[in-house]
Parts: C-alpha cells; structure tokens; sequence
C-alpha cells in the first residue's frame, strides 16, 4: 500500500503555544493506542522529533521548527523513518509539526525544505492550525486563555485528529 503523505500544521509566532499544543497532541494519541516507535532529542532545550503509530497510522512529529538546525535536522530524520520503513509499512503517514506565522523566514525555510521535497501541495496535502499570541499584561486574560481559548482550540484539533486519524 503506497500512501500520499499528509501533512498537520501547528502555526504561529514565537510562544504562541505551537510546542505545547503538539505535546497534548502525542498524549491524546497515546491515550487512543499509538504508540512511540521512535524518538530522538533535537536540542537542548526539549524539542524533540519521533514517530507515533498504531495499526493503520504513522505520523512523524517533530515538536520544534524555530531555526534552520531544527528542520534540517527534522529532514534528515524524515528521510531515515521513511528510508527504513519497517516500522511503518502499509500504514498511511503523517507529518505533523510547528510552523512559524505568514512571513517569517523560517516558516518559508520549512515549506522549501519539508513541504516542498515531500512534493505536497499546500492546498491539498496539509491542514493548518494557525494559534495566536496573546500580548496581555492583566491577569484576568491570562485566565481567559486558560478556561476559554485554550479548551476551545484544543477540541478544534480533537475534531480535526479524528477526521485525520480516525481516532
């Protein structure tokens, strides 16, 4: 069975929640029964690349994409998951990762070196999740992020992960 590769998109600025977000993704999956496969640190600072899996889904994941370092890297360990394959052999595959906001050089840096050499069509091939930042100094939309936007994003990517996933 040879499967298109899908892409998933967490995107926006700089601590805007892109990491976080695909933490709480992993866990989410690992509570339907993926499973880890594979994992390997990307820097000293706890990103992270890594393949989760179950029966009929792989999805290679990379938890940083903030300098050039990080995707080359996440590339690089693309191309070895996929030379290797048989951890992930007839099952449909993903790429799931943060991506910097429209206009930002490591955002096009990404699509060049990820996007564009998994030949996928950003139209067709990747779901984005654009996430916003919140510049706030009063303490009462710290806790509105926290009780509304948050919960609310995150059962938009519950959706989204079961139409995906079929979780």
């Amino acid at each position: 069975m040879e499967n298109k590769i899908k892409c998933l998109l967490i995107s926006g600025e700089e601590d805007s929640g892109k990491t976080t977000s695909i933490e709480k993704i992993i866990d989410l999956l690992k509570s339907k029964n993926f499973q880890i496969i594979d994992k390997k640190d990307a820097d000293k600072l706890g990103n992270y690349y890594c393949t989760i899996a179950n029966n009929s889904v792989a999805i290679i994941i990379s938890t940083g994409s903030d300098n050039t370092r990080i995707i080359n890297n996440f590339n690089s360990y693309n191309d070895d998951i996929l030379r290797k394959k048989e951890n992930i052999k007839n099952k449909n595959i993903f790429i799931l990762a943060p991506i910097r906001n429209a206009g930002d050089k490591y955002r096009k840096y990404f699509i060049d070196i990820i996007i564009n050499k998994m030949n996928l069509n950003l139209k067709k091939d990747v779901v984005e999740i654009p996430l916003t930042k919140f510049n706030v100094d009063r303490k009462e939309y710290d806790v509105n992020i926290k009780t509304w936007y948050e919960p609310i994003l995150f059962s938009y990517l519950k959706d989204i992960l079961k139409y995906l996933f079929n979780i």
